[in-house]
């Protein structure tokens, strides 16, 4: 395997000394020849003073220090420093294995691909408990099919493709097409960001271990405020349009199917919120008001498991109540099968 340097882009904010188990992993990678680049966000706790010693231990540290203006702001940052051939965003509360960079490198490297994504551990602290997720084999990609409609696919089927932390980028590619995250979003620039650099890749590979360790329950990765605002929801819908245009009914649906999956995904984002019941009802109404919602797909197209999460979606978003009650039933079964 070559050895190119691969820059690391983490952005820290009062993440402190929880930042610590990161910073060590970043430092005892077993593939060594690294640019890590430091971002302080203007914390206003200890976590410049820790990124101070990091840096005073570490040549290849490189410590950015700026005023407080978000992560997405703090990784483009990072990427005007960056000099790697290849470039990974991780985040500060969060843990790596120790082999993540040579994998994910020889792996990009073995398949000449332009990305690649590797699997999670989802690790939650007020359990305690660990879950492997993303570790199953994707769909292949069929014979002469395009790239998009490939990760429209893939898109429907699970959430790897949604986040920056479990990949390895080309630098080039962000370089030649100024690529950056849009400061402008609080919610979804992870994926607005992939999706923009899959417009100019080719082909992309996966990994099928756990290799990022995402931790729930800090108080900087529990559910957002931005998540539970339903326009949020159907702003990154409207960029996953204009990225992708269905060519024939089949892809339609394909494309529909996202957009009943986030449904899912925001009403379980409301549910589990500290929110009241009362103000949670309240948030669903969003769905039950939401005109855009297309029609159920063909069975044929998506298969028979999507058709009828479809009808049942459709059947339950016809009271605040009923769509409660549907989703507390879906957070039951997803939670006895994550144990």
């Amino acid at each position: 395997m070559k050895t190119p340097l691969v820059s690391i882009i983490v952005p820290f904010y009062n993440t402190g000394h929880s930042a610590q188990a990161l910073i060590n992993n970043l430092r005892n990678q077993s593939y060594e020849n690294l640019q890590i680049i430091f971002v302080n966000d203007g914390s206003t706790d200890d976590t410049l003073k820790l990124l101070e010693e990091a840096k005073q231990q570490d040549h290849r540290i490189i410590l950015i220090n700026q005023k407080n203006s978000g992560s997405a702001t703090a990784r483009n940052s990072g990427l005007k420093k960056a000099t790697g051939q290849y470039v990974m965003f991780f985040d500060s509360d969060d843990e790596v294995d120790p082999e993540i960079v040579e994998k994910m490198l020889g792996k990009i490297q073995e398949s000449s691909s332009d990305m690649v994504t590797c699997g999670f551990k989802y690790h939650r602290l007020k359990t305690n408990s660990t879950t492997a997720v993303f570790i199953n084999p994707v769909a292949r990609r069929h014979q002469k099919e395009a790239l998009a409609p490939y990760i429209i696919r893939l898109l429907g089927n699970d959430g790897r493709l949604h986040s920056s932390v479990n990949k390895i980028f080309r630098i080039d590619i962000i370089k030649r097409h100024k690529l950056k995250f849009d400061p402008k979003l609080n919610f979804g620039e992870d994926l607005i960001f992939v999706l923009n650099y899959l417009k100019y890749a080719q082909n992309i590979d996966f990994l099928y271990e756990p290799l990022y360790t995402y931790h729930y329950g800090t108080p900087t990765s529990t559910v957002k405020d931005s998540s539970l605002k339903y326009k949020n929801w159907q702003q990154n819908w409207q960029f996953l349009t204009d990225y992708f245009q269905p060519k024939n009914p089949a892809e339609q649906d394909q494309l529909n199917w996202i957009r009943y999956r986030w449904g899912y995904s925001y009403c379980l984002a409301v549910y589990r919120s500290d929110q009241t019941k009362r103000q949670k009802l309240d948030l669903l109404h969003a769905v039950i008001k939401d005109k855009a919602l297309p029609p159920v797909g063909k069975r044929k197209h998506i298969g028979k498991g999507k058709y009828l999460q479809e009808k049942l979606f459709r059947l339950a978003r016809k009271t605040p109540s009923t769509l409660y009650a549907f989703i507390a039933s879906v957070a039951k079964i997803k939670q006895a099968s994550d144990s």
